[in-house]
């Protein structure tokens, strides 16, 4: 419920969580503490604080951790990552996301989760240039989108993938790339993907 909220509004969302922080911390429920710092720090990251997203995220990574909850450790790891990418911290932005794939890498069950972790890394390999290292992470996530039959995913992924291999230099993969997105972007009917 909260995810949607913050989603609209972040600062009225913030506020409610606020409202009721004492509350799951006094009743000693870890994982819902956890899950608590996790929302919390998604106020603050759709509110544009990535500074203090990152503080609460990490909150929640701990918890996440002693609890053995390795998926929800992975994707705060994944959404640390984020924010680090959003302050131009790259170095920092690809170590959250190589942690967050350890944890992930190869479990069918978190396939999703390690498309998007695959995806951002290449999203950073592309922030710093190394278009190369892009493609590669890149080429991972199209795989596993392309498998699970997530056509957004490809769609975005694609259009990516293409924009590194027009960097590099390769028109003919850029423009089998962006043939790729268009054609996932039809399928889900997005307009905005099959116009890039």
């Amino acid at each position: 419920v909260y995810w949607s909220r913050v989603e609209n509004n972040p600062d009225s969302a913030r506020a409610e969580l606020e409202a009721f922080q004492e509350t799951v911390l006094r009743d000693g429920d870890r994982e819902a503490e956890s899950a608590w710092y996790h929302v919390y720090g998604y106020a603050f990251d759709k509110a544009g604080d990535y500074r203090s997203a990152i503080e609460q995220y990490e909150k929640a990574r701990e918890g996440y951790a002693g609890l053995g909850m390795t998926s929800k450790e992975a994707e705060v790891y994944k959404d640390i990552g984020l924010n680090y990418y959003f302050l131009a911290e790259y170095s920092m932005a690809l170590d959250q996301m190589l942690d967050g794939l350890s944890l992930v890498e190869g479990s069918e069950a978190d396939s999703a989760l390690v498309s998007k972790l695959l995806f951002n890394i290449g999203n950073v390999h592309q922030a710093r240039n190394d278009h190369d290292k892009a493609i590669e992470f890149f080429e991972r996530a199209l795989a596993i989108d392309e498998a699970q039959g997530n056509a957004f995913g490809v769609a975005a992924v694609a259009v990516n993938l293409s924009s590194s291999f027009i960097k590099e230099g390769n028109a003919e993969a850029s423009l089998e790339a962006s043939l790729r997105a268009q054609r996932a972007a039809g399928e889900i009917g997005d307009d905005y993907l099959r116009a890039a």
